[in-house]
């Protein structure tokens, strides 16, 4: 019989509060066990820490132990247990698999053990690693339908639920048989906009003027001015009327407060005024370490041109030495090429199901979660109303002093711990109401919102998951050749695993089909 150990915790913050608790998690992991043969050897458990830290002592525990026993198997409840932090779950992933210890999620046994076949492992590589698809389910899952109603909002110049900037504020319409919020001027709060204006083009940098206004008393609506803040309020195109919701932008002009030239003149200066240094420019780059030159075999390193507005691969040898005559490559635009080749080679219509069949299963596991909390809550309330009735027939019947000070703390403690749960009780049910279960992706848009994060999310994040997809790519002659990864793509047919391909479109020699590399 194969050995295992089980994992709980619950965390520091307020999601603690909603978090399932941990003797219900390892009432759980032994069912999950139990039912597929396992025999655990060992509970660990962390309580009030958070998963974005690998610094818990019964996390560091566990590794211990598992290194050093024949242990075949980690039981935890969920995803987030181990790992809320993607770079810690790739990392000790690969120790695991090294040790021969599989992972298995109590909640989710689609995401436990060793995938069953090839689509189920592309699936499992993006759901498990893919950064935001499981321990944030909700967005990717909804995004659709959210991107649907900020579209309709933005269009309607209704808010969409983010904070607002100083010089804006809402009032409540009515729209059809509902109340929205309409985003109108604050007029009251114009005169702070504009001295920030007034203080930018006068030279003062971002630091400086939040250290002016807070000096002068504007405050940013009670809170001191902080940098960040300066730079995203000169940032904001809402100060020229301008809503974004759901990819695209709708013009309100009783929004504006500055021309569009005005505006751009503020981004040329703000462009002008941020050093870009080598090291940041390549974080935005997806492709450093995976690109090498096809003449002379050199790793494509990255440069810059005009005051750092261009960025560039180019060949190491060409950069540092000038002995390879390989053609330096504009990096936005190969970066963009590239990515949309291997997400659209990988993410077929089988790896989307998979993908989507797990996303459901988690979230029919939180519905069930929900449930559970909310009948534990109305429980725990019903007790504390039982306790609170009883110490009131006891002062009816002079069996206590209603006057007496430990009376008086008690009843205190029992309601604001009434209060508290009806609070959380109340959060609980607002997720309860949401129908997620009935709401149905199309599968082109569910790809589209994968695709899209890949674009616009942690570029370092993104180039760790490429590295594990592919070996290496060439490039010459106008062409890429990429090697994927074959540890990770075990079929080959249809899928070509080679893909040629250049920047520019081919000529009338050039070569884009694909081809097998054996």
């Amino acid at each position: 019989m194969k050995k295992a150990v089980i994992y709980a915790r619950v965390s520091t913050d307020q999601a603690t509060q909603k978090e399932t608790p941990i003797s219900s998690q390892i009432s759980e992991c032994f069912k999950y066990a139990e039912n597929k043969g396992f025999t655990v050897v060992q509970v660990f458990t962390d309580e009030g820490i958070s998963g974005t830290t690998d610094k818990r002592p019964a996390f560091q525990q566990m590794l211990d132990y598992i290194q050093n026993n024949d242990i075949q198997a980690i039981i935890t409840f969920d995803t987030s247990r181990l790992f809320r932090n993607i770079k810690h779950k790739m990392n000790y992933k690969e120790l695991f698999d090294k040790l021969g210890v599989e992972i298995h999620y109590a909640s989710n046994p689609f995401l436990s053990g060793n995938p069953n076949n090839d689509e189920e492992r592309l699936a499992r590589f993006w759901a498990e690693g893919g950064a935001m698809l499981f321990d944030a389910w909700y967005p990717i899952f909804c995004s659709v339908h959210i991107k649907r109603g900020n579209r309709e909002n933005a269009k309607q110049g209704f808010w969409n639920g983010r904070p607002l900037p100083i010089g804006y504020k809402t009032v409540k319409v009515k729209y059809g048989n509902t109340t929205k919020s309409k985003i109108i001027k604050a007029e009251e709060e114009a005169h702070i906009y504009f001295r920030i204006l007034s203080l930018f083009k006068q030279g003062f940098g971002t630091k400086e003027i939040a250290k002016r206004l807070n000096e002068e008393g504007l405050t940013n609506r009670g809170k001191p001015w902080k940098y960040q803040s300066i730079l995203k309020l000169l940032k904001n195109e809402l100060y020229k009327g301008v809503l974004y919701g759901g990819g695209e932008k709708f013009q309100h002009e009783h929004l504006r407060y500055i021309s569009d030239e005005e505006f751009e003149e503020i981004q040329q200066e703000l462009s002008k005024r941020i050093k870009h240094s080598r090291g940041k420019m390549k974080s935005n780059l997806y492709f450093i370490g995976i690109l090498k030159c096809g003449r002379c075999g050199s790793a494509m390193v990255t440069e810059t041109a005009k005051g750092n507005r261009y960025h560039y691969y180019v060949c190491s040898k060409r950069r540092k030495h000038n002995q390879c005559d390989q053609k330096r490559l504009p990096a936005d635009k190969v970066d963009n090429y590239l990515l949309d080749i291997v997400l659209n080679k990988i993410l077929n219509e089988k790896v989307l199901l998979q993908i989507k069949k797990a996303i459901e299963e988690e979230i029919n596991t939180h519905i069930k979660q929900i449930k559970q909390e909310r009948e534990s809550i109305k429980k725990a309330i019903q007790a504390i109303d039982t306790k609170l009735n009883n110490i009131l027939k006891a002062i009816e019947n002079g069996l206590i002093d209603f006057n007496d000070d430990e009376i008086i703390e008690r009843r205190r403690q029992l309601k604001e711990e009434k209060k508290n749960l009806e609070s959380k009780l109340k959060i609980l049910e607002h997720q309860a109401n949401k129908n997620w279960v009935e709401i149905n992706i199309d599968l082109q848009e569910f790809k589209n919102i994968i695709i899209d994060y890949y674009k616009t999310g942690n570029a370092k994040q993104i180039r760790r998951q490429l590295e594990k997809l592919i070996d290496y790519i060439e490039y010459d002659n106008d062409e890429f050749r990429i090697f994927y990864n074959l540890d990770m793509f075990k079929f080959a047919q249809p899928f070509l695993l080679v893909e040629a391909g250049g920047i520019e479109p081919p000529s009338e020699n050039g070569r884009c089909s694909g081809f097998l590399q054996a």
